[in-house]
């Protein structure tokens, strides 16, 4: 029986904050990456700040929930 490999949302928010900016990319993930018909899911955040050149630089990345911890 196949399985499908991942399913995956993705959402960008963007947050003005005390004169910075920020981008944040949340992706909410259900896969089954070992191919073993247990799929696993997890909440990712990847966070960047405007540079004074108006480029999101990498601010901090984070994982807020996975269910294989």
């Amino acid at each position: 029986m196949e399985t499908a490999n991942k399913l995956i949302y993705k959402q960008t928010n963007y947050l003005k904050e005390d004169g910075e900016e920020y981008r944040i990319i949340v992706t909410i993930s259900l896969d089954d990456d070992c191919h073993n018909n247990m799929c696993d899911w997890s909440i990712t955040a990847d966070i960047r700040q405007k540079n004074k050149y108006g480029r999101y630089e990498e601010y901090m990345g984070c994982l807020l929930y996975t269910s294989d911890a």
